[in-house]
C-alpha cells in the first residue's frame, strides 16, 4: 500500500485477509481508511462487482470483510 496508498480495492482486499488472519487491529485501520474516503462502501455491493465464481471464496471474503468491520 504504500506506492499506491489510494487503491481501495488494495485496502479492502488486505483489510479482508487481515481480519481473517486474526490480525484484527489491521484490519479495522485498513477499513477505517476505506471508508474514510468511501463513506458508501457497502460489503454487498462489493461482492457482486468481484464477481466471485466460487461461493466458498465469496463466503470466506465476505466473512472477512464483516470482521474487519465493513457495512453490509
Amino acid at each position: 500500500m504504500d506506492r499506491n496508498p489510494d487503491f481501495e480495492q488494495g485496502r479492502v482486499e488486505l483489510a479482508a485477509a487481515y481480519a481473517q488472519l486474526g490480525r484484527t487491529d489491521e484490519a479495522t485501520w485498513e477499513a477505517e481508511q476505506v471508508l474514510l474516503s468511501n463513506p458508501d462502501f457497502r460489503i454487498s455491493e462489493n461482492a457482486v462487482a468481484r464477481g466471485f465464481v466460487d461461493e466458498e471464496l465469496k463466503t470466506i471474503y465476505v466473512d472477512g470483510l464483516r470482521r474487519a468491520g465493513f457495512p453490509e
